[in-house]
């Protein structure tokens, strides 16, 4: 049960830190949504798991606490967000339902309940197989491309705005710092967001564009192929001098099965000037889908166990041996059985001496047909 209403889970206007305040333990509803829990996350507003008593749905409720909403940059930055994602139509962004205000200063924003879990959960058991990450990467930069072709910067790419649906779809989740039609909210001297992924112009204070999301997806990338993060200092200060000067790890210098193509996509994605990365999420998108296709091609084959074969084609069957697997490891593979007439006949009328000689023959012949 909830102990609190919304409107005591205020923060500092564009601040880090959520203090409460004690207040009556009645508010359980917000208008026609019944709260059911509260879920982490949610950037400048509370997010629950809420029943939509109207029609019957569970969805997902970011809810601006009273205080903030009194506050007309406080107000105007929600609301923001709410234009923000509710200007998307796409598989790879959190829709909208609805966005509400209480009458008495309070306002919402309705959005789907997602089952899964964020990729923040996934990277916690490590780093994610490659044919994975590149899969997640694509939905992420498509949902990207979207957003930037409407004018909309989410500017706050990172593994826990990202869900993983058990179908296996990304969502990118909250749009509470996103730049809508060259508008963002910051307080002063404040850069919002989240410091590991912010990319150099940003911590620059520089003006941004849509570069500044593919520098983030890089960072994300990285994390999910590594296991950890390019740039992962102790402190703030520490971080701010890696990610403006320090080169990150060569991913096959980290892991080495991965295809120098890959590697040096999210190197370009990491670049500190914008004008040397990929120039927008259609690149991203044009080059994972190539890399996609490649891991896809490499994995099928070597589950195939297809054998190296001669210039003719014929291939040296004879001479291949058996590939001893490890326990619990599974390969689709082809069984081909064979017939031979008359084969009992002769293994009788053989000499003992001479089965031995004959069995191995018989059997590369068979394969040869």
């Amino acid at each position: 049960l909830l102990d609190r209403p919304i409107a005591a889970m205020v923060s500092p206007l564009f601040g880090d830190e959520t203090p409460t305040m004690p207040v009556a333990a009645d508010a359980q509803r917000v208008l026609h949504y019944e709260l059911l829990e509260r879920i982490p996350g949610g950037g400048m507003g509370v997010i629950y798991r809420a029943r939509d008593t109207r029609l019957q749905r569970l969805v997902a409720l970011k809810c601006l606490p009273a205080a903030l909403g009194a506050d007309p940059r406080g107000k105007s930055r929600f609301l923001l967000e709410a234009r923000a994602a509710a200007a998307l139509d796409h598989r790879n962004v959190c829709t909208i339902h609805e966005i509400g205000d209480t009458g008495d200063g309070q306002l919402f924003i309705a959005m789907p309940f997602y089952a899964g879990g964020t990729l923040a959960d996934r990277l916690v058991r490590g780093r994610l197989p490659l044919l994975e990450a590149v899969a997640i990467a694509r939905q992420i930069a498509e949902g990207l491309g979207h957003a930037h072709e409407r004018a909309i910067i989410p500017r706050d790419i990172k593994p826990a705005n990202v869900m993983l649906t058990p179908e296996g779809v990304v969502k990118i989740l909250d749009f509470g710092i996103a730049k809508l039609q060259g508008h963002g909210f910051t307080r002063t001297g404040a850069v919002v967001g989240t410091l590991p992924y912010m990319s150099p112009e940003r911590l620059r204070r520089d003006d941004v564009d849509a570069r500044t999301d593919i520098w983030s997806l890089g960072v994300v990338f990285y994390e999910m192929l590594a296991g950890r993060r390019p740039f992962d200092e102790p402190d703030d200060h520490g971080m701010r001098e890696a990610i403006a000067f320090a080169e990150p790890v060569s991913l096959s210098a980290i892991r080495p099965e991965i295809p120098e193509a890959l590697s040096r996509l999210v190197a370009d994605a990491l670049a500190k000037h914008p004008h040397d990365r990929p120039p927008n999420a259609a690149a991203v998108v044009a080059a994972l889908g190539a890399l996609h296709d490649q891991l896809t091609h490499t994995h099928l084959t070597a589950q195939s166990g297809d054998r190296p074969r001669d210039s003719d084609g014929s291939g040296d069957r004879a001479g291949d041996t058996a590939q001893v697997l490890p326990d619990g490891e599974r390969r689709q593979t082809t069984i081909v059985v064979a017939n031979l007439s008359g084969y009992a006949e002769l293994i009788e009328r053989c000499a003992p001496q001479d089965v031995d000689e004959v069995t191995p023959r018989l059997k590369v012949d068979a394969w040869g047909i």
